[in-house]
């Protein structure tokens, strides 16, 4: 892959990036400092660095694709009130997944464990409004 000024641009905002970004968020990072550079130059390079194998893609169904920086594998959950993606490392989901590994009389060939739910700080300001209605 050709190095250039634009991919070292986008390989920066990822890397100082907190989170699992989308390739809008990154633009949205990079537009103020290099406004010759396109959305489509983002995705297109995002997803060059994902097929390289220097960063991978996190695909949430009905939701934006996601790049995540951490490259050994691991589970994600997602917070059905903010959309922030969270790494998970669970020994229980391991077990479920070498579970899945181990079936007998079946051959599993794809799956996805995605968790589902409200993360902490959404849970507090949840019940912070219900303790607080006034405040709606």
């Amino acid at each position: 892959m050709r190095q250039t000024k634009q991919k070292r641009y986008i390989m920066e905002a990822f890397q100082n990036y907190h989170g699992h970004p989308t390739a809008e968020e990154l633009y949205a990072v990079l537009s103020p400092k290099h406004p010759r550079l396109s959305l489509a130059t983002v995705y297109r390079n995002l997803n060059q660095f994902a097929d390289k194998g220097m960063i991978n893609r996190v695909i949430i169904p009905n939701g934006p694709t996601r790049f995540d920086s951490i490259l050994d594998f691991h589970y994600h959950a997602i917070c059905e009130e903010c959309g922030e993606l969270f790494d998970i490392d669970s020994p229980e989901i391991r077990a479920v997944d070498e579970a899945i590994h181990n079936i007998k009389a079946f051959n599993v060939s794809n799956y996805k464990i995605m968790l589902y739910g409200t993360c902490d700080l959404c849970k507090v300001k949840s019940q912070h409004l219900h303790e607080n209605p006034s405040f709606n």
